[in-house]
């Protein structure tokens, strides 16, 4: 299936499938009549030329037919979504909605409202939408019931559950939940100074039976510090907790800085699949320091020289401010979009203020080690990785190459590069990233966007 923006030389294409769809799909709802006055035969093809201009539009291919097509506002209004009933039952109004969701989640659109018919409320209703209210519309005075229905979405949401574990050392490991309690175990490793309050896919959790445990780094959040810590005590750590906590077959999501935390999860067979998301890679490989800044480039040969000189120097400087103010300066037009809306800055600065909550110097030993030389080689990585970037990325740190070269060291890698997402593609695409996660797909495939 190829989904694509509308060419306006097709309006009169769509407007005969709109046509047919409603007569040879919504007859066993609504009266001939009704029919006759819903979609009028011949359709208006200037009528419908000047509405689908008011509005985004975009078309599925199927076999290289017209299969279908759907009208959506900015402002999260669904206005049409009709399939060719030579095309029933394809999942193509399905990867329509969840296109055009995708697209409206990058402007930071995060409730969606529509008029459905009696046909279309059931596919409405499982894509989390809910009746507001039954209506009466007339069209050339014959009445027709419709459905006014609205999905109250969020990127983000308040952790459902929080945990911690007292760990055979002593030390305390903490962790934020959301999802089913019983479902699916996933590590979430979070980005640069966070601590677990920041998740993502809350919508699409329960759908697959995700459990997310967004787990607080030592020296971050509610965790305690350790004297030693590294990647391999990192990946300790969370052997630990599954076997503490009887949680079996996991996987794991990193994402920026949380990338290498996640690898190490693989490496040490913690985990049976993990993503990689705006994921940041070793950026000493001898195929990717070139491309670095001269800056990130310093950063990068400090780290391994001296790596406790880096620390020392790094938490001297480094704060929940400083890095809230790096980020937003660093990141894309379209992601600074996501991460400056009053819902989603809220839980990431708590995220941030919670993650220097016991000083910088977790922080800055994250750092050094993700900039280090990582304890394991990408052979030892036997699991299957899902990599995905988004191509607006702008961030110097993450993998200049959008993940090209990780993909190649790999041996069980998928690469997804969205020509339209940012480093935000964590929550504009959860979906299709917890979908794939959690799959058993395990082959390798072209690079993708959408």
């Amino acid at each position: 299936m190829k989904i694509s923006a509308y060419d306006p030389r097709d309006a009169g294409r769509l407007a005969e499938l709109y046509t047919a769809s409603v007569h040879g799909l919504a007859h066993t709802r609504y009266r001939p009549a009704q029919l006759a006055a819903w979609a009028p035969q011949p359709p208006d093809h200037d009528a419908w030329r000047r509405r689908l201009d008011e509005i985004t539009v975009l078309v599925a291919e199927l076999d290289g037919e017209l299969a279908g097509f759907i009208g959506y506002a900015d402002d999260g209004h669904i206005d049409l979504l009709f399939v060719s009933p030579a095309f029933p039952r394809r999942g193509i109004a399905t990867a329509l909605y969840r296109d055009a969701e995708t697209r409206l989640k990058r402007l930071g659109v995060t409730a969606f409202h529509t008029e459905a018919s009696e046909l279309a409320r059931p596919f409405f209703e499982r894509q989390g939408f809910h009746v507001e209210a039954p209506e009466t519309v007339s069209r050339g005075g014959v009445a027709l019931r419709r459905y006014r229905m609205r999905k109250l979405g969020s990127l983000v949401r308040p952790a459902e559950r929080r945990e911690q574990l007292r760990l055979s050392d002593g030390r305390t490991l903490a962790w934020h939940e959301w999802g089913s309690e019983d479902g699916l175990p996933v590590i979430f490793c979070t980005g640069a100074g966070m601590s677990g309050a920041l998740g993502f896919g809350h919508d699409a959790l329960r759908h697959f039976g995700v459990r997310l445990l967004a787990v607080d780094r030592p020296g971050l959040g509610d965790s305690s510090p350790h004297p030693g810590k590294s990647l391999k005590s990192w990946s300790a750590d969370i052997a630990e907790m599954t076997k503490a906590r009887s949680l079996a077959t996991c996987r794991a999501v990193g994402f920026s800085q949380g990338a290498p935390f996640a690898l190490a999860l693989a490496a040490a067979g913690v985990v049976e699949r993990i993503a990689v998301v705006s994921g940041q890679d070793d950026l000493g490989d001898p195929a990717l320091y070139p491309l670095l800044p001269a800056e990130v480039q310093r950063l990068v040969a400090s780290a391994r020289d001296d790596a406790d000189g880096f620390v020392d120097h790094l938490a001297g400087v480094a704060s929940a401010d400083w890095l809230w103010g790096m980020i937003s300066a660093m990141s894309a037009e379209a992601d600074r979009r996501i991460y400056l809306s009053p819902e989603f800055s809220g839980l990431y600065r708590t995220a941030l203020e919670q993650g220097f909550r016991q000083g910088a110097a977790g922080y800055a030993r994250d750092t050094a080690n993700a900039l280090g030389r990582w304890p394991f080689t990408s052979g030892e990585i036997g699991v299957p990785v899902d990599l995905w970037y988004g191509a607006l990325d702008t961030s110097p740190v993450h993998s200049p190459d959008f993940g090209r070269t990780l993909a190649a060291r790999l041996a069980r890698a998928t690469r997804t590069e969205d020509e339209d997402a940012g480093s935000a593609i964590l929550w504009t695409r959860a979906d299709d990233i917890l979908a794939l996660l959690v799959s058993d797909q395990d082959r390798p495939r072209p690079v993708s966007s959408r």
